[in-house]
């Protein structure tokens, strides 16, 4: 009871409350310390029990007061404010309590929002109040609502100056709530120290992990932001305020999902947490879903200014500016006056085609200041641009730059608009006008050489990107251009060098990686530029760009496992994308997952109606697994809405045709497709057509299309393949060479061509077949190619190594079994040799194999 009593009158709380509590079970008179016992309830936090505890009838007469008195500090802080109101009443009317009860009757004016009335009364007080540390408390909470911040953090100096308890948990508080302010006012070097020497005092408590993270975050630090965050969790698991602060910094980081996942626990802990909730609604319109961006909003649109101006945005993402425009017109019925609403209204305007209408509110505008006078300007320059009236857009504009005649910046925006609505020429008088202001302007620069580019004036934009790296050497979107520039040019060398010199500059550029991926591709560098995306994806694994192109590549890699989970990724990062779910249906349809791509393409069309290309994707999908009616169904949805010499439509159209053995009906659908410029697959369907027609020397079909086209590697592979087939090994090599001219760094190509060689006794078949296993040393067909090339020119040991290992990989390729049943004979494995030909003549899809097989048991004697 003694230690009860000392942690009590030192301030320490938590320690008293469990003291007393000790206290009690072993025997002691509760009415000893009943009320000492509830005021520490009160204050660790435990208000409810305090309330039993401090039952006035339980008292003696003399302590009612006070009893009174901790009932009403209790119920203020559940916040039952009217009966608190009651008790303190009782309490105030003895003078030993009356300055205690007046005090928290201030908290309770704080607490319905009653600034004015907590002043009141605070101002009522006589001089003790200058050393009570309570009293300067509530003051600073008063100041701060009254909105001067600046006199709170002095009285929030005060009240910790006046602090008594030796403990120095209040201090610890206190101290808390001065980083706070301080903050609030942008003082963040006084606030960090603070927050820092908190955190060496107690960094195991959520308070000083809190501030920490609100200095980081504030700093522009979000990386250590997050991890304080993170600390602050794992004292406070389910934290509002900690998952707050941890979205907020993933946010800023360009870390969608994972903000999306840290904002929605805040929301779900804290309903009426309105930063959550606008912070949350800002990430998922990020991520393409403004319809769950609307619905986190909708309780406190309205009520929110912030909030209202995000559901406008939203709902205009949303395809709906007309419910943008209701909900901006409601608010300007409750603030006529508002001008920030009545340009939101413009914009929504704008966006609904509203124009006349958008003018209007815009000529309603009455008073702003300069920058909001600028917007004004900006957005009605773009509304005259959007109704097609070019001289008014051109009069407002001018007008807005005369106003501000030494101003580059408002030049620059009047450029950049134009620019959008592709009035180049427009564009390029203002974006000079920058640089009669500004001489040397990167971003007037860079645009001018922009417009030069696209106007083929190819060596005019390598000088205006050039004077942009004059003035800033490091400029990435700069060199970006100029290696967008040499590619269009022809010169694909130094695109890549320059692009690789990006890279390795600087560790996370991501435009530029995006740029080298593609290009490298392009190239037949599949492999390079594989890496680049996976390194990009890495670095800006929230971005669901880089990760859909990174599926992309892995699905044109051929692994479509990783490509479907990068494909997931994406679609968890954006799930109303519909692209995305076309991407995933490709990569589900290439592992034979028919269902899930077929799923994936009917959600896509959900997603989308008007989606066309899942749409093709879909028929597609359904006349590849036999489902030709149901493909009919879909394509006569397609012809309903496409014009009817539809080149992509005509393609679906000779396929399906082929498909139900109509050849002669499908010729005429798959030379439309080939006039409309389709290419390769409409060649590869003519041909078909043509071949099963009966008509003669279809095959020509494929010789004309390559060419036109020599580049065509589509037709080029069928041909190649088809010659092949007929025993045509000189023109099958000519056309796996050219093939191979193009992309030097394809293994199933380069193993094609040694076979061929192989077979026409060309002494290149083994180099090139080892050139193969280099570029694809886990292939098992070009482990078997190169295997059985050195079996021929009597190199077993090494025949066997390499054909054993493929025959490891494909178990159920009847060729590559039937080479390791006679390479196992020849070296004495009667028994794996004879396991391995039984297997192959098992096989009824292996029937060209069964007589050779045969014939080696029969000299196995088996």
């Amino acid at each position: 009871m003694l230690l009860a009593e000392a942690s009590y009158l030192a301030g320490d709380h938590e320690t008293a409350v469990k003291e007393f509590e000790r206290g009690i079970d072993l025997g002691a008179d509760l009415e000893a310390f009943r009320l000492n016992f509830a005021d520490a309830m009160v204050r660790s936090g435990r208000a409810e029990l305090a309330l039993e505890t401090a039952d006035p009838d339980k008292v003696p007469a003399a302590a009612r007061a006070r009893a009174e008195l901790i009932r009403g500090q209790a119920l203020t802080a559940l916040g039952r404010l009217d009966e608190a109101d009651a008790a303190l009443d009782a309490a105030r009317r003895d003078p030993g309590q009356a300055f205690e009860a007046d005090v928290t009757r201030a908290r309770v004016a704080l607490a319905r929002n009653q600034p004015a009335a907590a002043r009141e009364i605070l101002d009522s007080l006589g001089s003790a109040r200058e050393q009570s540390s309570d009293y300067w408390e509530i003051l600073a909470a008063v100041q701060i609502a009254e909105g001067d911040r600046i006199a709170a953090v002095d009285s929030f100096r005060k009240a910790i100056d006046t602090v008594t308890e030796s403990f120095g948990a209040r201090r610890f508080i206190l101290s808390g709530s001065l980083a706070e302010t301080l903050l609030s006012t942008g003082d963040v070097a006084e606030a960090r120290r603070i927050a820092e020497r908190l955190y060496r005092d107690a960094r195991q408590h959520p308070l000083p992990n809190y501030l920490m993270s609100r200095v980081e975050y504030q700093s522009g630090n979000y990386q250590q932001a997050l991890a304080y965050a993170q600390s602050l969790l794992s004292l406070q698991p389910g934290s509002p305020i900690g998952n707050t602060l941890a979205g907020a910094a993933s946010l800023a980081m360009n870390q969608p999902a994972q903000a999306e996942n840290y904002l929605a626990r805040a929301v779900d802990a804290e309903p009426g947490n309105a930063t959550a909730r606008k912070l949350l609604a800002q990430t998922r319109l990020g991520l393409g879903s403004p319809q769950d961006a609307l619905a986190t909003l909708e309780p406190i649109t309205g009520t929110d200014r912030e909030a209202t101006a995000l559901a406008g945005m939203a709902s205009i993402r949303a395809g709906d500016p007309e419910g943008a425009i209701q909900l901006f017109r409601r608010e300007l019925a409750k603030d006529p006056d508002n001008d920030n609403v009545r340009m939101q209204l413009v914009v929504s305007l704008m966006a609904a085609g509203r124009n006349d209408e958008a003018l209007a509110e815009l000529g309603m505008i009455k008073s702003l200041d300069d920058a909001g006078q600028l917007r004004a300007d900006l957005i009605e320059v773009a509304v005259h641009i959007q109704a097609g009236d070019l001289a008014e857009a051109r009069s407002t504009a001018t007008a807005a730059a005369n106003a501000r005649p030494q101003d580059p910046q408002v030049r620059n925006s009047l450029g950049a608009l134009f620019l959008a609505a592709n009035q180049q020429g427009d564009a390029e008088t203002w974006f000079n006008d920058v640089l009669r202001l500004d001489p040397g302007n990167a971003a007037a620069e860079f645009n001018l050489g922009r417009i030069a580019a696209a106007g083929g004036r190819a060596e005019e934009a390598e000088t205006r990107f050039g004077a942009v790296l004059t003035a800033d050497p490091g400029n990435a979107v700069a060199k970006t251009a100029l290696a967008q520039l040499a590619w269009s040019g022809g010169r694909r060398g130094d695109a890549i060098r320059r692009l690789e010199e990006l890279r390795a500059s600087d560790a996370n550029a991501l435009p530029p990686r995006i740029l080298l991926a593609q290009y490298l591709q392009a190239e037949g560098r599949n492999a390079d530029a594989l890496t680049v995306a996976r390194e990009a994806a890495s670095a800006h694994p929230d971005n669901v760009d880089v990760v859909n192109q990174l599926g992309s590549m892995l699905l044109d890699a051929g692994q479509s496992a990783e490509a479907l989970r990068a494909f997931e990724r994406a679609i968890d990062l954006m799930p109303g994308n519909a692209e995305l779910f076309l991407n995933r249906a490709r990569a589900h349809a290439v592992a034979g997952e028919v269902d899930s791509a077929r799923r994936d393409l009917r959600n896509a069309l959900t997603l989308n109606p008007g989606f066309t290309s899942a749409r093709l994707a879909l028929i597609d999908l359904e006349r590849r697994t036999g489902r030709l009616d149901a493909a009919a169904e879909q394509l006569e949805l397609v012809k309903r809405e496409s014009p009817a010499d539809d080149p992509a439509v005509a393609l679906l159209e000779g396929e399906l045709l082929l498909a139900r053995r109509e050849p002669a009906a499908a010729i005429a659908p798959f030379e439309t497709a080939l006039a409309g410029g389709i290419g390769g697959r409409a060649v590869v369907g003519l041909y078909q057509a043509r071949l099963q027609s009966g008509q003669p020397d279809a095959l020509r079909t494929l010789e004309d299309a390559l060419a036109a086209n020599p580049d065509d590697v589509l037709v080029r592979v069928l041909a190649a393949d088809q010659h092949l087939s007929l025993g045509n090994y000189d023109n099958a090599v000519r056309h796996y060479e050219a093939l191979l001219r193009a992309q030097p760094d394809n293994g199933a190509l380069v193993n094609n061509l040694a076979w061929l060689y192989h077979q026409k006794g060309d002494a290149r078949a083994q180099a090139t077949a080892e050139r193969a296993f280099e570029l694809a040393p886990d292939s098992p067909h070009v482990m078997d190619t190169l295997g059985w090339i050195l079996h021929q020119r009597g190199n077993t040991a090494r025949a066997l190594e390499l054909i054993s290992g493929a025959a490891e990989l494909a178990p159920n390729v009847a060729e590559i079994r039937y080479h390791h049943a006679v390479l196992l004979a020849e070296t004495g494995d009667r028994e794996g040799a004879t396991r391995e030909a039984r297997a192959v003549l098992a096989d009824e899809t292996a029937v060209q194999y069964h007589a050779q097989a045969q014939a080696l048991l029969e000299r196995l004697g088996r």
